[in-house]
């Protein structure tokens, strides 16, 4: 069976049009928009690196930096309190697609003694409302 030039001509073009669809259409949907950026404190025996959260709901927004922020304050406090005199607080992101955001942050603490104290934690936020 033999398809004519113009009949062939016109079904790649076709094919092109939906190609490029398809392609606009999944970049849309994969691109869920947050961001993670590092914030840093720095004391005399201790190091942060701690995450902010930007996503496009800034109700959502706000309620997973204060959660975040609840572990870094705990951090500040114990050290200021004297519960340790060396540590270091990290975070990495674990995971996130349009929904979810995951994060790890570790906590290290030197009371003294043969060796530190870690702390991990794992959060996971829905992006959306923020829980």
């Amino acid at each position: 069976m033999k398809i004519s030039f113009w009949r062939r001509t016109k079904i790649v073009g076709m094919a092109k049009k939906l190609c490029a669809i398809f392609v606009v259409f999944f970049s849309c949907m994969c691109n869920a928009y947050a961001s993670v950026e590092s914030g840093f404190d720095k004391g005399i025996n201790y190091e942060m690196q701690y995450p902010l959260v930007y996503t496009e709901n800034k109700s959502a927004q706000d309620k997973i930096n204060q959660d975040i922020y609840r572990y870094i304050a705990k951090f500040k406090t114990d050290y200021n309190n004297g519960e340790f005199f060396k540590g270091w607080f990290k975070y990495d992101v674990r995971y996130e697609d349009d929904k979810l955001l995951s994060l790890t942050i570790y906590d290290g603490r030197y009371r003294g003694g043969a060796h530190e104290h870690y702390r991990i934690y794992g959060l996971v936020y829905d992006k959306r409302t923020g829980k």
